[in-house]
């Protein structure tokens, strides 16, 4: 099974542990968790950052309750400000399972948390790499320039098998499409391929 990273601050940590001579895998992921009332901050495995100088929440981020809480080019998904551009997809999940987003783009190159930043898309919040207990759960891809013309791919992956459950996909902007579908148990088991196309103008 493939190192996961969750990023705390500046500080790229191994679940286990932050090794002093370890690489930073760029760019750094928010890692977003449930929110815990109170303390508005974002479970487990956060981001570390600050927000925006004018208090809203910037990707990734936690919490928000409406879009108006995130940066001009955020959105407010399941208390997560997530980033919108000109594409996004969107995972929304309730188990406690490592569900990962993965979009393969029309070039053939695949966007994923060992992957982030491909063809203009960027993964940018990447949820329950540790337990997070049940409630909405989010991942989300986004391209913020205009994307490329022709056919993409969304799928999901149970990347530690925790748990099983269902999901949604999203897909908003230059391509509107809605998905769902269930994941088994075990680690590495895969959703059903989902096409959705970008006209070329």
């Amino acid at each position: 099974m493939p190192t996961r990273w969750s990023f705390l601050g500046s500080c790229a940590v191994l679940l286990a542990g932050c090794p002093e001579d370890s690489e930073l895998p760029p760019p750094p992921i928010a890692s977003a968790g449930p929110a815990t009332a109170g303390d508005g901050s974002g479970g487990t495995g956060g981001s570390g950052g600050s927000g925006q100088a004018d208090g809203t929440a910037s990707s990734g981020d936690m919490p928000c309750v409406q879009d108006d809480d995130c940066d001009t080019d955020g959105a407010c998904i399941g208390e997560v400000c997530v980033g919108t551009g000109q594409l996004r997809v969107t995972l929304r999940f309730s188990v406690d399972s490592d569900f990962d987003l993965h979009v393969l783009t029309p070039s053939g190159a695949e966007i994923f948390y060992s992957n982030p930043v491909a063809d203009g898309g960027q993964l940018d919040v990447d949820s329950c790499i540790e337990p997070c207990g049940t409630g909405t759960h989010v991942e989300n891809i986004f391209f913020a320039a205009a994307p490329a013309c022709g056919a993409y791919t969304t799928w999901v992956v149970n990347f530690d098998g925790r748990g099983a459950g269902p999901f949604d996909l999203d897909v908003v902007g230059a391509a509107n499409e809605s998905f769902s579908g269930n994941l088994p148990t075990g680690g590495g088991a895969e959703s059903t391929m989902y096409m959705f196309e970008v006209p070329c103008q």
